[in-house]
């Protein structure tokens, strides 16, 4: 996470998306979760852990070739159905940037 700039003092950064060799603006923020307002299990049952949340939701070209990529998803949630055909792979490739890319779900 340091190689992105993130920390506990800068939770966000912006990052670049790889989809189909076309660059995409996101932002990455790490999120501490504790965990320790749980409903069915003992909040020591289950540990902290520090996760990293994508946001592309402000970059209308992002989610335009986010939508495109993943047209079998997409069309699928938008009927109300779960997506059960295909997920998505983000991978590190070095500096701001990761490529994104889906996999066979089913």
């Amino acid at each position: 996470m340091e190689t992105l700039g993130i920390c506990f003092d800068k939770k966000a950064v912006i990052v670049t998306l790889i989809i189909g060799n076309m660059r995409y603006p996101a932002s990455i923020r790490m999120i501490n979760q504790n965990r320790s307002k749980t409903r069915k299990l003992l909040p020591e049952e289950l540990p902290n852990r520090l996760m990293l949340n994508f946001n592309w939701k402000p970059y209308g070209e992002t989610k335009n070739a986010i939508r495109e990529y993943f047209e079998k998803s997409f069309k699928l949630l938008s009927e109300g159905e779960k997506n059960l055909v295909e997920g998505a792979r983000f991978t590190h490739i070095g500096g701001d940037s990761f490529r994104v890319d889906s996999f066979d779900a089913s």
